[in-house]
């Protein structure tokens, strides 16, 4: 059998506080009303920065796969070992981007 967790609606006017009680708004402190804003606000801006990141990652490992490929097939130059970790540096040496298969 199958169970739906359904929430129920909260009316107008109230909150839901952290035990599950619906509190009405207007007896919430103003500090507490600030920082739901801010946490719920700093959580959004957190999940967008998690899809953009994963975003990243995909188009990173690609690039580095398509690099691989590049420098093997045109200059004879096989990077990593055979589990696939790889470390690019830049030509001064102050960055390096590291690959680590799994």
């Amino acid at each position: 059998m199958n169970e739906l967790n359904i929430t129920p609606s909260i009316p107008a006017g109230y909150r839901r506080n952290a035990q599950g009680h619906l509190v009405p708004a207007d007896t919430i402190k103003p500090v507490d009303k600030l920082s739901d804003e801010l946490v719920n606000a700093l959580f959004d801006e957190a999940r967008q920065l998690r899809c953009q990141m994963a975003a990243f990652k995909q188009r990173a490992m690609q690039q580095i796969s398509d690099f691989i490929d590049l420098s093997a097939a045109e200059y004879g130059v096989n990077y990593g070992a055979t589990k696939g970790n790889v470390t690019l540096t830049s030509f001064d040496g102050e960055r390096s981007v590291r690959r680590a298969g799994g």
